[in-house]
């Protein structure tokens, strides 16, 4: 098929009506593709799809209609989910078994279409709850199915206007917007860029924030390790130096104070991405993972 023409031939969409297909909608829309929304029958939101989409109302359990309604598209983006629930059966007939039986209709076709999950983040730890195990086994599926083109995308949480998931949370608390706004309105700040702006940390007479950042390493050094050998010295000096050169050595020296007053009041704190690897932090107590060790 001539590259161009495949461009521009049609896309099917499922959950066109939620949040993000409606958004992919309009996207598409713009783009000069002609868009086929895959809809239940008896939805509630058909009024969310935009002028210029043609909908057909389909089961994704239904093979034989979704063979007659993906007819000779090119692409299909399968957006619906299901984010609300308790147990992995509440998520199961959009997340895994739509998918399932859309993959088959479409491994059928002698020119199968490509297919794009908008799946997400949380499907890379399934572990964690039946809505990211769904998701999880969703994606298994492509993988399972060697014939199908496809590309899964694994977006973050994603809200904005429209998002009707976020409507019974903003309906909890009716003032959380206009209080939001009056705080906004009250609010003048002025961003200066190119500089870096942190308060002024105390330090000791004689000292300054980066010597005593030094000196203070240097103290947890020795409690931490109480032999310090070259090895270890050599990896705090070059941490030191990177930090000192980029002017964060107050920075660190105020963190290590927020979480040093945490810990004495028994507040439960840590921290996250690499300052777990770092023998600065290790030995300013911010962590207490050895990076050494570990």
């Amino acid at each position: 098929m001539d590259e161009n023409h495949r461009l521009k031939s049609t896309v099917a969409l499922t959950g066109a009506t939620g949040f993000i297909g409606h958004e992919l909608q309009r996207r598409l829309l713009a783009a000069g593709y002609p868009v086929r929304a895959l809809v239940r029958p008896h939805s509630a939101h058909r009024s969310q799809l935009l002028a210029g989409i043609h909908s057909v109302d389909v089961a994704l359990n239904d093979e034989r209609a979704l063979t007659a309604a993906l007819g000779d598209v090119a692409t299909v983006i399968y957006c619906a989910g299901a984010v609300r629930g308790v147990v992995l059966a509440d998520f199961a007939s959009a997340n895994i078994d739509g998918l399932r039986h859309l993959c088959r209709v479409a491994a059928a076709r002698p020119e199968p279409p490509h297919i794009l999950l908008i799946s997400s983040l949380a499907a890379t730890r399934p572990e964690l709850s039946d809505y990211a195990r769904s998701k999880f086994e969703g994606e298994q599926i492509l993988h399972s199915m060697p014939s199908l083109s496809w590309t899964i995308l694994r977006p973050p949480a994603v809200y904005g206007p429209g998002d009707r998931e976020m409507l019974p949370l903003f309906r909890a608390v009716p003032d959380a917007l206009s209080n939001t706004r009056r705080i906004a309105e009250m609010t003048d700040l002025k961003f200066r860029f190119g500089k870096l702006i942190l308060p002024d940390f105390p330090v000791p007479d004689g000292h300054t924030v980066e010597s005593w950042l030094r000196d203070e390493c240097q103290r947890g050094l020795r409690e931490r390790y109480g032999d310090v050998t070259p090895a270890i010295q050599e990896r705090l000096d070059y941490e030191l130096g990177v930090i000192i050169s980029m002017g964060y050595a107050g920075y660190f020296l105020i963190v290590a104070d927020f979480v040093g007053f945490a810990r004495q009041e028994k507040i439960a704190t840590t921290c996250r991405g690499s300052a777990p690897g770092s023998i600065v932090t290790y030995s300013l107590g911010i962590t207490p993972v050895d990076p050494i060790l570990y």
